[in-house]
Order: structure tokens, then sequence, then C-alpha cells
């Protein structure tokens, strides 16, 4: 008897995981964030025909100048890095930069999305448009005397997600945060990152996708600044 429960448990709780998956990526997409969509019209990385890795700072600055109806250039800081507002979303900061490369070539576009739209951005919402995760990691940084803990996720076509802060806000003993969050569906996310090959980046620090409820904790994660 004790066996039996034990299976019903067992399969109630694999049920419910089979249903959180069916939601999250069958549900219709949130039109909203269809703007951080991948362009599917030029070789992946690529976000509205700018190429990570390929396409220059002259090349990109052009490209958003023209699209006027979408786009609202700020500021470019010599051949380095270019700010710019959404029309649909016109409290996220956008940007992309050169990294310090030497040709201008573009290796990052990120969108600062932390408290710009009316519902938050999720994990769900990320998977809704550039599909199954296929890594994450974990880790621990410090702001402002502070001490945070954050997720990234990974996905296709060189595409990474940053969560908000995991622990407490307040300046609270480091034992008290969550050593091994779990990343769930609703996870916030503060950033969206497209990056090139050349990305000073490891993704050889992220673990490999196995779905969500899970923790993914890299050892040597305390980075200084977040």
């Amino acid at each position: 008897m004790a066996r039996l429960i034990r299976w019903i448990l067992l399969l109630g709780s694999i049920f419910g995981l089979l249903l959180t998956m069916i939601r999250v990526t069958a549900a219709p997409p949130d039109r909203t964030f269809a703007v951080f969509q991948r362009d599917p019209n030029c070789p992946q990385p690529c976000w509205h025909g700018i190429q990570l890795g390929t396409t220059t700072i002259d090349e990109a600055y052009t490209i958003l100048r023209a699209d006027r109806a979408l786009i609202t250039v700020n500021k470019r800081i010599r051949n380095e890095h270019i700010d710019w507002q959404l029309a649909s979303l016109p409290a996220a900061d956008a940007s992309l930069d050169t990294v310090g490369n030497l040709h201008n070539i573009i290796l990052s576009v990120e969108f600062d999305i932390k408290s710009a739209v009316p519902q938050p951005f999720t994990l769900e919402n990320a998977v809704q448009l550039w599909g199954a995760p296929v890594g994450a990691l974990s880790y621990f940084c410090s702001s402002g005397g502070q001490e945070h803990l954050v997720a990234e996720v990974f996905f296709v076509g060189n595409i990474q997600v940053t969560s908000l802060d995991l622990s407490d806000q307040a300046a609270i003993p480091s034992t008290s945060i969550p050593i091994s969050p779990k990343i769930t569906p609703d996870l916030p996310i503060a950033v969206a990152l497209y990056y090139g090959d050349a990305y000073p980046w490891g993704e050889n620090h992220r673990q490999p996708w196995r779905g969500f409820w899970r923790a993914y904790r890299f050892a040597d994660s305390y980075f200084n600044e977040c």
C-alpha cells in the first residue's frame, strides 16, 4: 500500500511538470515583447538586420536611424556604443556595443527591461520568443555594497537573459541567501542580450539545460560586480 501511494505521488508530480511545460511552450506569445524577437532574415545571432560579429557600428547606426517608426536613437559614443529607445517599450534602455573590437564590429545588442513594461518580462515570455533554453547558471555578485543572486538562461542563436535579483534586496547575511535557486517559468528577467561569438563572456560557465524547477549552480560563481 505504501509503495502504491509513493507511485501515485510520483505520477502526480510528473503530470504537474508536464502541464507546466505544455503551458509554457504552447501559450500564445505576448506581442508586447515581440520586438525582442530574432531576425529570421539574416544569419544568427541577428536582431533587426544587425548581425552580431559581422555588422559594423556605422552600418548598425544607419539601420537604426532608418526605422524611425520603431526606434529613436539617443546617443552614439564614437565607434563603440549606441543607445536607443523602442517605440513600443519607450522606458526600455536598448544599446549595442563593439566591446572594444578593433574593426568596429557589433558584438552585443542589449535590452534593459527590468522596469520598462506594464507587466514583467518572464522566462516564460522568453521561451515563447526563442524556444527551449540550452543552458543556465546562477551566481553571486555585489553592487552598492549589497550582495545579489542572479540567474542567466541561454538560448540557441547566442541569446542570453539575466534575471532580476533573486535574493532579498536588503543587506542580509550571505548565509540566508538561497544558494541554488530553482529556475521557474515565472522567473523575472532584467536584461536580454544578443552576443557575437567573440563576445568576452565564457559560455563554458553555463550548465546544460535540464528543465524547469531545477537549480543551476556554477561552483566558482562569485563575480565582483553585477
